[in-house]
């Protein structure tokens, strides 16, 4: 079953199926095209209508009712130049050679006949007069050799080269004469439709043996793979609105922007109690970012499955006005929808900033979650902790090399006052503390306190290298009989060590040591059971002597009954 439509003609009207007349159209504009050129190309068109309506009205006095797509491909065969019509009708007109002359010269196009993905390989084929075949496997053989640079390449050109569209465009893709024979033939081939395609694709399968079929697999991969990358970026731009809704994206700008040195432990928590928390200023412009967002994600979205169905030929072209109305709606979402998620962020921000610093807030301190695990994990308590950097531990340059925590502190906008301590009950008794210690400035002390009495021991001013700990090792590593000598005297070493541990701490910091020296305190006396405290402090009113470094570390306290 055919649609039938009917149309007018100087006056007469006919009943035509619709492919019929699709053709019939298709060649009256290419004409008047063809001869725009001309001064009399006007007329010269309407030379040609009047013949169309007169063998049309032959076809309707022979008793044709409906004009089919045979009538119209016999009439364009039938119809001649342009001179021609002029000579059957008696009338000389002067031609214009200059508008006849023919335009032999290729130009580069997307051939849609024979096409892929694009038509961009066939075009070039056409244009340098090859086998497409060659031209796709060396694609194919580009796109390995540069790790994909080709294939962004191919997508680029893609975009600048025209696709043939008209007769007059695939006669100067394939550099034949742009004459009124030839525009005849090419509009009658276009007419075929699948019938001029090598008879079908099995056919056109078999013709191009196991290269065709492969290349035929590896443009399937790549459509595919084009429609996952699709997918993929519809799942992330779905992510980002979700994430935002919900507030995530507050919190990836205060963990990474707005605070630096948080971690995302416990994020998801304090996240919902600021947006518990959100002024009415904030909620209204969250709703802004989020809605604007969302209508930038669904145009987004059908932007590209619009430019796919393009690709593969399964969607009609788009008029302006909704090109332009999609364009604006668009970029204004994506103005509004940037512009109202910094300012939402901002705040969620700052109020996630004080949560997380009420939170992690401990003695009057603020410390950063995973440190304070750390000192708890070790019995440390805070004590003073003024004009410091925002970290309490470090691990990078401990004296053997290995990754073990100890506490540090920096000055930071003034001179630091900076004590930790810890408490272990002992029954009485005398005791030693040891610890080990580097610091790059006098005034930093290793110290006990008992019921009675406080005892200090000064850290010794190595600064980042050097220190007792990595003279012992080298010394002991240089002569390894020192080893061997100190135990048959029975002097033994404050720590004993094994060769290979000397070893690795000689080779600290390239041979130079990190600074560590080992303190100990003695003859510390406790004459009832109780707690006794002990750590690291460079506070004057403390230690009774100024500070005059820019950094301290210590570790490793240990207090042991002597007696």
């Amino acid at each position: 079953m055919k649609k039938n439509i009917t149309v007018n003609i100087f006056g007469s009207l006919y009943a035509i199926d619709e492919d019929a007349y699709e053709l019939l159209n298709r060649y009256q504009n290419d004409m008047k095209r063809y001869f725009s050129h001309r001064e009399d190309g006007g007329e010269i068109a309407d030379d040609i209508e009047h013949r169309v309506a007169e063998l049309l009205a032959e076809l309707k006095t022979g008793g044709v009712e409906a004009i089919t797509i045979e009538h119209v491909q016999d009439i364009i065969r039938r119809i001649g130049s342009p001179e021609e019509m002029e000579t059957e009708s008696g009338e000389e007109q002067p031609v214009n050679d200059s508008a006849n002359e023919s335009r032999r010269q290729k130009k580069l196009y997307r051939n849609p006949d024979d096409k892929m993905l694009s038509g961009l390989t066939s075009g070039l084929a056409c244009y340098f007069d090859k086998d497409p075949l060659l031209f796709r496997l060396l694609m194919v053989i580009l796109a390995f050799l540069t790790q994909g640079l080709a294939v962004i390449a191919y997508l680029i050109v893609w975009l600048i080269v025209p696709e043939a569209k008209t007769p007059e465009q695939r006669l100067e893709m394939q550099g034949k004469s742009v004459n009124m024979e030839n525009l005849r033939e090419e509009i009658l081939k276009g007419t075929q439709n699948l019938k001029e395609k090598i008879a079908s694709q099995e056919v056109q399968s078999k013709a191009r043996g196991c290269l065709g079929g492969l290349l035929d697999l590896i443009a399937k991969m790549f459509k595919f793979l084009l429609i996952l990358m699709v997918i993929g970026i519809l799942l992330f731009l779905f992510g980002m609105t979700v994430a935002l809704v919900l507030g995530i994206g507050g919190g990836i700008y205060a963990s990474t922007f707005g605070f630096g040195s948080l971690f995302w432990r416990n994020v998801d928590a304090c996240l919902l109690q600021a947006l518990d928390n959100l002024p009415t200023s904030l909620t209204w412009e969250f709703w802004i970012a989020s809605v604007s967002l969302l209508i930038f994600v669904v145009v987004s979205v059908y932007t590209l499955v619009y430019v796919l169905g393009r690709m593969m030929g399964k969607m009609k072209q788009m008029n302006k006005g909704t090109k332009w109305t999609l364009v604006v709606v668009w970029f204004v979402s994506l103005i509004l929808s940037i512009l109202f998620t910094i300012t939402t962020s901002t705040g969620v921000s700052r109020i996630y900033r004080e949560m997380r610093i009420e939170q992690n807030t401990h003695n009057g301190f603020y410390v950063p979650q995973d440190e304070w695990t750390k000192l708890r994990n070790y019995g440390w308590n805070i004590v003073h902790h003024k004009y410091c950097d925002d970290d309490y531990v470090s691990s990078s340059h401990f004296y053997n090399r290995k990754e073990r925590p100890y506490l540090h502190a920096r000055n930071k906008n003034g001179v630091m006052e900076y004590q930790m301590e810890r408490e272990q009950y002992v029954e009485p008794g005398v005791y030693e503390l040891t610890a080990v210690g580097r610091c790059d400035g006098s005034g930093a002390f290793v110290y006990a306190v008992t019921r009675d009495s406080l005892y200090l021991k000064e850290i010794p001013v190595c600064g980042d290298e050097g220190g007792n700990i990595w003279e012992e090792a080298v010394r002991m590593t240089t002569d390894s009989l020192n080893v061997s000598a100190t135990a048959e005297k029975k002097e033994e070493p404050v720590v004993r060590r094994t060769l290979s541990e000397y070893k690795e701490i000689a080779k600290a910091h390239k041979g130079k040591g990190y600074g560590w020296s080992r303190i100990r305190i003695g003859e510390i006396e406790v004459k009832e059971a109780g707690k006794v405290r002990f750590g690291v402090s460079n506070v004057p009113s403390f230690t009774d002597s100024p500070w005059h470094g820019e950094w301290l570390s210590a570790a490793e306290f240990q207090l042991t009954k002597v007696k």
